[in-house]
Order: structure tokens, then C-alpha cells, then sequence
């Protein structure tokens, strides 16, 4: 898990966390709505996209051309 990122309340502050974050949430796609695994989905999803507007970068938006 990335440092700064708790199961309530995820914080991603680098590069490096963003990634993890990116991963983790693929890892956790087939999750059962309400279960555990699907909370820290959804809390995940709400902080890469709290990065991404912060962080405006090509690694952030692959599909926004450049």
C-alpha cells in the first residue's frame, strides 16, 4: 500500500503513490459493491481524480492529447 494512503481516507501526494493507487484499484475491480474491498475502490478512484486535477501531466491523462 502507498505510503499516505489510509483505507478511509486515501491521500496521494506523488508520482509514485499514483501509480500504487492505479494498481491497487485495478486489483480491486472486481470487488462486491459494499464490501470492503469496494469502499477502498471508491475512496481510491476519488483520490487519483483529486491528483489528477492537481497534477495536470500526460501520466495522468493518456487519452487528453498533449
Amino acid at each position: 500500500m502507498a505510503r499516505g494512503l489510509s483505507h478511509d481516507m486515501p491521500q496521494i501526494e506523488t508520482a509514485e503513490e499514483y501509480r500504487e493507487g492505479v494498481s491497487e484499484v485495478q486489483r480491486l475491480q472486481e470487488a462486491r459493491e459494499g464490501s470492503p474491498e469496494f469502499k477502498r475502490r471508491q475512496a481510491l478512484r476519488a483520490a487519483l481524480h483529486d491528483y489528477e486535477l492537481r497534477h495536470e501531466t500526460h501520466e495522468c491523462n493518456k487519452g487528453r492529447p498533449g
